[in-house]
């Protein structure tokens, strides 16, 4: 049987999901503006050709809404200075850390 909703989950909302080129920026637009920022831009989902990146925000009305970015492999390898090729095999694990920060 299901119980009342916690009272911070008490109205209705959907995430909405937008995406975006680039996150980093985008981010820091959110961050400047002074939007509540509940999680900064992580990799969510490392595919084959492309990672997953997503950082999640407040609305007005205090609902979470995520901007969301796939990364191509190919972007990434040029952020560290090697071939497509090269990406998958050698780039290190928290290579989208660091890129973030670059």
């Amino acid at each position: 049987m299901l119980g009342p909703a916690e009272r911070r989950l008490d109205h209705p909302s959907s995430i909405l999901y937008f995406r975006v080129s680039d996150l980093t920026s985008s981010h820091q637009r959110l961050v400047d503006a002074g939007v509540p920022i509940v999680a900064p831009p992580r990799l969510i989902a490392p595919m084959p050709t492309y990672d997953l990146w997503m950082s999640a925000f407040r609305d007005s009305e205090g609902n979470i809404h995520q901007l969301m970015s796939e990364k191509s492999r190919a972007q990434i390898a040029f952020s560290f200075g090697e071939t497509s090729r090269q990406a998958s095999a050698t780039a290190p694990a928290d290579y989208g850390i660091l890129h973030l920060h670059a």
